[in-house]
């Protein structure tokens, strides 16, 4: 009589991947595995930020060895997110930086005060509210105007008939509009510029 000897295959050895990374957004199949390891389903998203399991299949190659599943880990990083574009915002000399309205998502890095007045850059960071993306820091302009001055009170200045608007001294910081002649005894109005000396201030009209 002939004996039959059935011969079952053997679990092969092997060593489970490790050290795999990915970024959110990504499939399995953006993720690479050693020789003789496939993923079970490599049309799967790596899921979350953090640390996701997924099923791998290895195969020696062998046909006297059984195929194995096992777990293996997955570091999922965090994506960049895509960064909405910030136009130039405006302020006046003087103000905060946190008084400067940014688009929903944004903050300001930093406090204080925004500068002189022209186009000055600042950093602000983005956060698009999902955990699994990085938060982004962009530079973001602001155009600062000028501020109105305190203008200084001028009191009642005085002119004898015939002199002429010039003769007639104002106050350090102000001049004559236009020149002529003072006009007919009594109190006459004219018009004065201030100007405080510091260009972040506009220059002001006074009636005199």
């Amino acid at each position: 009589a002939t004996n039959v000897v059935t011969v079952a295959k053997a679990d092969p050895s092997y060593e489970i991947p490790t050290g795999l990374t990915a970024t959110y957004g990504e499939t399995l199949v953006d993720v690479a595995l050693s020789d003789g390891w496939t993923w079970k389903d490599s049309g799967l998203s790596v899921g979350n930020a953090g640390t996701n399991s997924f099923t791998a299949i290895y195969d020696n190659g062998d046909a006297n060895y059984n195929t194995a599943e096992v777990t293996v880990s997955v570091a999922v990083a965090k994506a960049d997110p895509e960064v909405p574009e910030v136009d130039t915002l405006n302020a006046t000399y003087g103000d905060d930086l946190s008084s400067v309205v940014l688009p929903a998502g944004f903050t300001w890095v930093s406090t204080g005060k925004v500068g002189n007045a022209g186009t000055n850059a600042f950093t602000a960071v983005y956060n698009n509210g999902d955990a699994n993306y990085n938060t982004a820091e962009v530079t973001v302009s602001v155009v600062v105007a000028k501020a109105d001055p305190e203008v200084p009170e001028v009191g009642t200045l005085n002119a004898t008939y015939g002199d002429d608007l010039s003769s007639v001294v104002l106050p350090e910081g102000f001049t004559w509009k236009s020149t002529g002649s003072v006009g007919n005894a009594g109190t006459n109005e004219f018009i004065a510029i201030y100007n405080n000396g510091d260009a972040n201030y506009n220059t002001a009209e006074v009636t005199v």
